[in-house]
């Protein structure tokens, strides 16, 4: 299982799509990890937060 199938598997829909992007223009690799890793759950916390918003 790859990175993006065992983030979809999680539901972390929010960390994929920002994975997938960070992948297609290079950025993975480039930050420190702890830049990446605060890069992927802003994009799932934001993810979420827009999803509750949709639900109302």
């Amino acid at each position: 299982m790859n990175v993006e199938q065992q983030l979809y598997a999680l539901r972390f829909h929010g960390m994929e799509r920002q994975w997938k992007s960070m992948k297609e223009t290079r950025q993975i690799g480039k930050l420190a990890l702890e830049e990446d890793l605060a890069l992927l759950l802003q994009a799932e916390s934001d993810s979420r937060f827009e999803l509750r918003f949709e639900r109302l």
